[in-house]
């Protein structure tokens, strides 16, 4: 028994909200594509340029080279809370460590040292939470318009059929450059998370052992290659924009129509 190929059909009204809907799509990402992006390259290279041009520039390589405008300060200060948090009904010792305190211990302490909680300050610098503040909005825009092209190079496929297929693997490989921006953009928005995580591990043991001076240099180092790397968001951003936009004009023909009786929004 044979069966005939499904017909859809749609209500006029849903249709038409539909094909609406794409078409906004569409003129989006051609305004992305024609506007946004070379103003985009554009802007970041306006940056670059300030950057490189003033030393005092917030996102300068020489304060890498000369980081006491950092601002990076590796004193633990004794914690002003700790003691309100004792409500009694704890039975963890805390144990507050200063400069003076032994990190050898003894016998009698090291079977309950599980049970102490360290407690200390240390400040994460300013600059670098103003730095990352600043960039954000750099990032989600990225994501943002990727996000855009993305949708709009998927819902320009055709119908998947036999033959003629040079147009869609042009759009594919778009598609994966695209892709791959976004998926870059997500690694360049987890820095902040990168950045305070590393940190807080190497300040943690620098609270419990105020005597290690490797844990200060190791947080100094850390600080200033964060540092040294900020000039470099706006450069791979700028690159990632340059490519993608590259790619994209240069076969949006196959981008917008891989074959010749391809139209967007087709519902049969």
């Amino acid at each position: 028994m044979s069966t005939a190929a499904v017909k859809l059909q749609f209500e006029q009204s849903t249709t038409d909200a539909l094909e609406a809907w794409q078409q906004s799509i569409r003129d989006t990402a051609i305004n992305i594509i024609q506007k946004t992006l070379p103003e985009k390259i554009l802007s970041l290279n306006a940056k670059i340029a300030e950057v490189e041009s003033n030393k005092e520039h917030l996102f300068s390589k020489s304060r890498y080279f000369e980081p006491d405008s950092i601002g990076i300060d590796t004193n633990v200060y004794p914690s002003t809370s700790s003691s309100s948090h004792d409500d009694g009904s704890s039975s963890k010792k805390r144990k507050t460590v200063d400069s003076s305190t032994s990190v050898k211990g003894d016998s009698s302490s090291s079977s309950s040292d599980a049970a102490h909680v360290y407690t200390g300050i240390l400040h994460t610098p300013s600059f670098l939470v103003t730095a990352f503040t600043d960039l954000r909005s750099e990032w989600d825009e990225l994501i943002e318009l990727m996000d855009s092209l993305k949708m709009y190079i998927n819902l320009q496929m055709p119908q998947i059929e036999d033959g003629d297929t040079f147009g869609v693997s042009i759009q594919e490989e778009a598609l994966n450059e695209i892709v791959r921006t976004q998926d870059s953009a997500y690694n360049l928005i987890a820095t902040p998370f990168t950045y305070h995580s590393s940190r807080g591990d190497l300040a943690a043991k620098l609270v419990r052992f105020p005597g290690v001076e490797d844990y200060k240099k190791a947080i100094e180092e850390h600080d200033r290659k964060t540092v040294y790397r900020l000039k470099m968001h706006l450069t791979d951003m700028r690159n990632m924009y340059a490519v993608v936009w590259d790619v994209v004009r240069k076969n949006i023909g196959k981008i917008s129509k891989p074959k010749s009786g391809n139209q967007m929004g087709s519902y049969g």
